[in-house]
């Protein structure tokens, strides 16, 4: 498929002094003025594995710090990480996808009764979808932009709560699913279950281990109760190809009997860790629910996820009997 860029840009003269209007295009907390509810932050050093860094993702090199956008629109929400390519302090900062094929600039500077605001954009898109993308995109930063000169001028609050209080309640209602695919795997742990039982939460060191090949980064989204019922987490992963695979999970349930963990992103799965005490030792059981048709013909996708979850029970296993080890 033949494709090309898209490049859009808006921009106003606002009554705001630089500082300010800077403040507030640097800040995570600008995306949420957008019409669309949405949340970004940037993704703290803390929550890297081995090894993981914004650099190593960037194609040149270029970039410093990671931030994760997490969207909701239509009851469905999408997750995504962007690299701060470049950024000239009190002027400018661009953001841009992993891939190459998104770019954000946002910019303030210095006019003769204010300040210059200026949003543009760059989209990879397919040759037949461009003049549709293109007008799409301008009427959505220009509503940016207003909403960006508003708290700007002082004339509407600074953003961030209202759009994020969305974003969680679209990822707490979840995406219901009539029919699913369902499979399970138990391993044996060499640890006792209190110890079991704690690590199902999934610190990013376990995390790390559980997912030693792919693991980048992982943690709590801000706002959400951390390690408890209700928390959102986000977490990235390098796929074989190299690029990146990010998504969003909740945690839906918890008890000293275990964990439930549901993906408020694609693939909209939901992961049940239980456990229960074997000996001196834990039974630890995983078991899979993935939205799809149960009927004559998904064989082959039941028996790809089980030996998948199968796989992923035995790291589990590994990364608490390495981590905890046995008789903590």
């Amino acid at each position: 498929m033949w494709e090309t860029t898209v490049r859009v840009g808006v921009s106003s003269v606002v009554n705001a002094p630089p500082e300010r209007a800077w403040s507030l295009l640097r800040s995570p907390e600008a995306w949420s003025a957008r019409r669309v509810s949405c949340l970004m932050f940037e993704i703290p050093a803390a929550d890297a594995g081995a090894g993981a860094d914004a650099a190593a993702l960037a194609p040149d090199g270029a970039a410093d710090r990671l931030r994760f956008y997490l969207g909701a629109v239509g009851g469905r929400a999408a997750a995504r990480v962007y690299l701060v390519a470049d950024e000239v302090p009190g002027q400018t900062i661009c953001l841009r996808s992993p891939d190459g094929r998104v770019t954000w600039q946002l910019s303030a500077e210095p006019a003769r009764r204010g300040t210059k605001l200026r949003i543009a954009a760059a989209f990879v898109v397919p040759r037949v979808s461009k003049l549709d993308v293109a007008s799409d995109q301008r009427r959505e930063l220009k509503a940016w932009l207003q909403n960006l000169s508003a708290s700007a001028e002082g004339r509407a609050p600074w953003p961030g709560d209202g759009a994020a209080d969305r974003v969680r309640e679209a990822c707490a209602a979840g995406v219901a699913s009539t029919e699913a695919v369902e499979c399970s795997a138990s391993a044996d742990v060499n640890a006792p279950l209190d110890s079991v039982s704690r690590a199902l939460l999934g610190t990013p060191e376990l995390l790390r281990v559980v997912n030693a090949e792919k693991f980048l980064y992982s943690g709590y989204v801000p706002g959400t109760p951390a390690g408890q019922v209700g928390g959102l987490r986000y977490h990235v992963y390098r796929r074989a190809d190299g690029g990146l695979l990010t998504n969003c999970s909740l945690v839906a349930a918890s008890s000293p009997g275990g964990v439930i963990v549901r993906y408020v992103t694609p693939p909209f799965a939901e992961l049940t860790y239980s456990c229960e005490p074997a000996g001196a030792g834990t039974t630890l059981r995983l078991t899979f629910r993935c939205p799809g048709r149960s009927a004559k013909g998904q064989d082959a996708h039941r028996e790809l996820h089980t030996a998948e979850i199968a796989a992923l029970a035995g790291r589990w296993k590994a990364a608490i009997e390495s981590l905890a080890g046995p008789g903590t």
